[in-house]
């Protein structure tokens, strides 16, 4: 049983995620500045306090040159709000995401870090039209959120190394830490429009073994 667990928390996961292993010593910026990031942010309209934030930097704010340069060199550029750009997530201390798929990207490159204790969940469905619930969504977007009890999970990880991740099926992210933020580069390239399949092909040089 404990065997079991070990491998849903920290094995690659073909249907999920999969770890890189990019040939880069410093994913992240050693000097980084994140103080232009709003400290809060407005309540939803309904009063209820956003416990997760989300802008979308410059990439050269978040990540390293070697990194930058790595990903032209291999040809896979960020482009979310514009060339070059990125989504930087920050999760409040002790918040829990609602489960969820995106529209768009099938997949992101993500990476985090600050909370000691965080990981990003996956589901299938259990049955064909699950029940859902409508909220908006970190940007604003009107979101549809899935039930626990209509979803079967089938992997998890924590993302603290740059990780291939899946974003098409339902998912969120816990931050169990009840202390630090979770702050979160994800870089997703709206261009191509690549299944969740493409995207692992195009990756596949890079997928970490271990």
């Amino acid at each position: 049983m404990l065997t079991n667990l070990v491998n849903i928390l920290y094995m690659n996961n073909p249907e999920c995620y999969y770890k890189l292993n990019f040939p880069v010593k410093n994913w992240i910026k050693e000097d980084i500045d994140l103080s232009w990031y709003p400290s809060e942010f407005p309540p939803y309209d309904w009063g209820e306090k956003r416990i997760w934030a989300l802008q979308y930097p410059p990439i050269d704010k978040l990540l390293s040159i070697e990194a930058i340069e790595f990903l032209k060199d291999i040809g896979y550029e960020s482009n979310v709000s514009g060339p070059n750009t990125a989504n930087l997530f920050r999760g409040d201390p002790g918040a829990h995401m609602g489960i969820h798929h995106d529209l768009g990207a099938k997949f992101s490159i993500n990476l985090c870090w600050g909370s000691n204790d965080s990981e990003m969940i996956w589901y299938r469905k259990l049955v064909d039209n699950p029940k859902t619930y409508s909220k908006p969504s970190t940007t604003g977007r009107p979101t549809d959120y899935y039930y626990p009890e209509d979803l079967e999970e089938v992997g998890r990880s924590e993302i603290t190394v740059p990780t291939l991740v899946r974003t098409e099926i339902p998912h969120h992210v816990l931050n169990h830490d009840p202390i630090n933020h979770r702050w979160c580069v994800t870089l997703r390239n709206l261009t191509y429009g690549w299944s969740w399949q493409q995207g692992v092909d195009f990756f596949k040089p890079w997928i970490s073994t271990e």
